[in-house]
């Protein structure tokens, strides 16, 4: 994307942050060319617009995520963008997003982001504790330590550097084929791609690897430790008691911002409403009711689009679940059929007709189906043992839960999945 590509507002940017049952502490921000900064104060303004740099050899930034001549008012987009510090004094930052923009930022605003590498609390896990900790990681970004696979090359390099006489010392030969079956120590800051539980692996996009040569395969057994959300979650000896998750509480800082370096990660995800465009830029309005005005090419390459899909599939009941399931941070729009209730029955009762109700059988199937409903929004929670998931409906932030069994079709990512 080139510059004139881009189009910048002159004017001052408001402040927003995603909707978060758990921790409304969650200011958002992105490129100033987007006004979309968050959660500032009012004198931060003026510094969220200078300072910009944009490099023109982004290639992710060719990617159209969606179809910007469909878009109508009432659609709503999500956007998660991850940032690296490169350099910060005591009241601000200079950050540089996974796209390569770069912009000067108040601290209070990286206050508000979810840190990679930061913690304030230890806990033990099982190894099937931590693989479930990973799997939960969605679109954060996180810190893991995990053995690589053994090659050829490490195993080498092992013996090389191993005395032949160390063969006849029993403490050295068990440490001595530990090493070489465990494979190098490796710490990696990412974001999760896929989870692939039936092989005990996922895939998950190294933030600091060169564009093109980003993603990566973690093994499931070969976790150490995982940073998340300010907890730092380790594989447990044998003495210790596996530990559970821990939920961020309200009004608790996100990180300790006095321990800031050079080279820490950050993710945020916000969430937009399209209000109205010109043949430039789209007028949005965030989760939290504030307005900003967004480059119409900016806007198609780095957010989805809950309603608009380019493709249709028929998949089964099954595999539907499992994309619902993996929806993480992105914005959707499901169709399924709601639980019946007490309320619902009576409601069918009042209304059946005499001829209705002597076709008993159908009338069976309809008080047992349930109603049809469409609900927009982003994933909260998955229950995947209970095939059913927690949505937090957009705009009005309402819980809705939803039995995967009941899923007629899905959009997402700009696919439409409809069950066979």
């Amino acid at each position: 994307m080139t510059k004139k590509a881009i189009k910048t507002n002159k004017r001052k940017p408001k402040t927003s942050h995603s909707v978060n049952k758990t921790n409304k502490r969650q200011p958002k921000i992105s490129k100033p060319q987007k006004v979309k900064p968050n959660r500032p104060s009012k004198n931060d303004s003026d510094n969220l617009d200078s300072q910009v740099n944009i490099s023109n050899n982004s290639k992710s930034e060719n990617k159209i995520l969606w179809e910007i001549s469909k878009m109508q008012k009432g659609q709503f987009l999500s956007e998660t963008c991850y940032y690296k510090v490169e350099s910060f004094n005591k009241n601000e930052a200079n950050i540089v997003d996974h796209k390569i923009y770069k912009i000067t930022v108040t601290l209070n605003i990286l206050d508000g982001m979810i840190s990679a590498t930061h913690f304030n609390q230890e806990v033990p896990m099982s190894m099937t504790a931590l693989a479930e900790v990973l799997e939960q990681c969605k679109d954060d970004v996180f810190t893991c330590c995990f053995h690589k696979k053994a090659t050829v090359e490490t195993v080498k390099d092992i013996i090389n550097n191993t005395n032949y006489s160390d063969l006849k010392h029993t403490n050295k030969v068990n440490s001595l084929v530990n090493d070489l079956l465990s494979g190098n120590l490796c710490t990696m800051t990412c974001h999760l791609v896929d989870v692939e539980n039936n092989l005990g692996r996922s895939t998950v996009i190294d933030l600091n690897a060169p564009y093109g040569k980003q993603f990566r395969q973690i093994d499931h057994r070969s976790i150490e430790w995982i940073i998340l959300k300010n907890v730092k979650y380790y594989l447990k000896n044998k003495s210790e008691k596996s530990g559970e998750m821990i939920e961020n509480k309200k009004d608790v800082s996100l990180w300790d911002n006095s321990k800031l370096e050079i080279g820490n990660w950050f993710s945020s995800t916000t969430y937009y409403e399209i209000l109205g465009w010109n043949k430039d830029e789209v007028f949005l309005k965030d989760s939290n009711g504030e307005d900003f005005e967004i480059s119409q090419k900016i806007l198609e390459s780095s957010t989805y689009n809950s309603s608009l899909y380019e493709t249709e599939e028929k998949v089964t009941l099954t595999e539907i679940g499992k994309i619902f399931k993996d929806a993480k941070s992105k914005v959707f729009t499901v169709c399924y059929n709601i639980k019946v209730d007490v309320k619902e029955v009576k409601d069918l009762l009042s209304k059946v007709t005499k001829e209705e109700f002597q076709n008993s059988k159908d009338f069976a199937k309809t008080i047992l189906t349930g109603s049809e409903k469409i609900t927009v929004g982003r994933l909260y929670e998955s229950e995947a043992k209970l095939g059913r998931s927690l949505v937090l409906s957009l705009p009005n932030n309402h819980f809705a839960s939803v039995d995967h069994r009941t899923i007629k079709w899905l959009i997402i990512k700009n696919v439409k999945y409809v069950v066979k």
